[in-house]
């Protein structure tokens, strides 16, 4: 047997041997266990007038495979000036259990704003697995849009009528007059070119 072939063979013979005592040791670890918490957070509306109360939604799922502890939700705060606020944004719950969805809500209401589009931020979820191990998620950014208002629809068709009818009266007004004085001119001047014929 060339040596090759010997080397070949003993590895062969390795992998038939072990790889079998490897599938069943991956088999026999046990299964982490940790909490995986997913946050969203929407609106009710995504076009409002200002002053306009709408809801601000969050969700957190528990989408691990372990109990999260010590829950704690704080959302972004807008100006003060700017906003008003009906219930919480802030809020603990004393665990979730894996495969649980929770969901917290408030009203919020847009008093001013520069801009027509408002960025709400996102909310921060902190929480902790059961070896006090401590985990921060976020969610997203949520737009929402404040309808402008470009104040009555303007008739331009109906402005331009209006325009000519009052600059005919104007024409009208201005130039009767003048017409009339021109027309006794030549009236006179026409009398007094007769009588000298005569």
């Amino acid at each position: 047997m060339n040596p090759y072939s010997a080397v070949l063979f003993l590895v062969l013979l390795s992998i038939i041997v072990f790889y079998p005592l490897s599938i069943k040791h991956v088999e026999t670890q046990e299964e982490i266990n940790i909490p995986v918490l997913a946050v969203t957070k929407t609106t009710s509306k995504n076009l409002i007038d200002l002053g306009e109360k709408f809801t601000i939604i969050i969700k957190i799922k528990n989408i691990g495979t372990a109990k999260a502890y010590n829950i704690t939700l704080k959302d972004a705060l807008l100006p003060k000036w700017s906003v008003e606020v009906e219930g919480t944004r802030n809020i603990t719950w004393p665990e979730i259990p894996a495969g649980t969805e929770i969901t917290h809500t408030y009203n919020i209401t847009i008093k001013t704003t520069a801009t027509n589009i408002v960025y709400l931020g996102r909310a921060i979820v902190s929480y902790y697995d059961e070896n006090q191990e401590r985990y921060v998620v976020y969610s997203e950014d949520p737009v929402l849009y404040i309808k402008t208002h470009g104040g009555p629809k303007i008739d331009w068709e109906e402005i331009w009528k209006n325009m000519v009818i009052l600059e005919s009266a104007v024409l009208l007004l201005v130039f009767l007059p003048l017409i009339a004085i021109e027309y006794k001119t030549y009236s006179e001047y026409k009398r007094e070119m007769l009588k000298k014929k005569e």
